[in-house]
């Protein structure tokens, strides 16, 4: 007799069924392998986002609105972080991936998160460090020129104070109006002080260049690891292609010129990555290609002037 005959054509039909079923379960489970393993690879290049930054930087963007500032716990977070997706905000956390040691820039909006995705991490964060004053950068309260009708608080400088006892980088000529702005005691501000290094660890420091135009004291915040520049944070003194605003009542379009001028002397290499304070023109640029395409290109102050009116 045919071995085949043995089978019966119901039994059959079931072992049909279960292999297509445990073919089906096997092909899913590999499917959620790969994802799983593409979001570990993805998070993984989040991390340290520009092609050839050093092994010992560890370095992430955040985006208000996409990676923190996205799931309000009352109502008015709610108005606070609709405000934050329009103004897209980015916030940096910078350290030594070594030693795990880092610092904030610009934290901002929803700072529990900010300290939340470096502590996940396993970073700890000892210090905040702000490019300037201004609301969406420290926090405080909400202009009235945002057009709320009623008074809100933007977490930033006072809470990572009181909450997580940082001391607060910011140059000091805006130590004054941060403190009134937010309340943080300037008492627990230090002074970015042109030329000088803020450590954050023994490898990693952030080298800070003094660059009012947009206001009085806004500062970029080259990015160095054993003293080789690896990043420049550039806050709203430079976004691909443009520029910080140049109408508040403190900016000046001079000052501008010439902290743009000394960009493009003093930043270097070309491939010199910069990350903005503000998704405007993109994510990031590099000196090179704002040289060439942005206001680090070669101009005079006449052809400066016109631009700007």
């Amino acid at each position: 007799m045919d071995d085949t005959t043995l089978v019966p054509p119901v039994f059959e039909s079931s072992l049909s069924k279960s292999f297509i079923w445990y073919t089906v379960a096997l092909a899913l489970l590999v499917s959620v392998v790969v994802w799983s393993l593409a979001v570990v690879l993805i998070s993984s290049s989040e991390k340290n986002m520009a092609a050839g930054l050093p092994s010992r930087l560890y370095f992430r963007q955040l985006l208000a609105g996409e990676h923190v500032a996205t799931t309000p716990k009352a109502q008015l977070d709610g108005i606070l972080f609709h405000i934050a997706r329009q103004m897209v905000n980015y916030m940096y956390v910078v350290g030594d991936a070594q030693t795990k040691q880092a610092v904030v820039v610009d934290a901002c909006w929803d700072v529990d998160s900010v300290m939340r995705i470096a502590q996940k991490d396993g970073m700890t964060v000892t210090s905040a460090v702000a490019t300037h004053y201004h609301f969406d950068h420290i926090g405080g309260a909400l202009p009235k020129k945002m057009g709320v009708p009623i008074e809100l608080n933007i977490p930033g400088f006072k809470e990572l104070n009181e909450n997580y006892e940082l001391p607060l980088y910011l140059h000091a000529s805006e130590h004054d109006a941060a403190s009134k702005q937010t309340g943080a005691p300037t008492s627990a501000m230090r002074p970015l002080v042109d030329g000088e290094r803020v450590a954050v660890s023994d490898a990693v420091s952030l080298k800070v260049l003094h660059t009012p135009g947009h206001s009085m004291g806004g500062c970029c915040l080259v990015v160095e690891v054993d003293g080789t520049p690896a990043v420049c944070i550039s806050g709203d003194t430079v976004f691909p292609g443009s520029c910080g605003r140049l109408d508040l009542p403190e900016s000046n379009r001079d000052s501008m010129f010439d902290s743009l001028s000394r960009l493009r002397r003093d930043l270097t290499p070309d491939s010199l990555p910069i990350y903005p304070g503000h998704s405007y023109g993109g994510k990031s640029s590099t000196v090179g290609a704002e040289k060439a395409r942005g206001l680090l290109r070669e101009m005079s102050k006449e052809q400066w002037r016109a631009m700007h009116g």
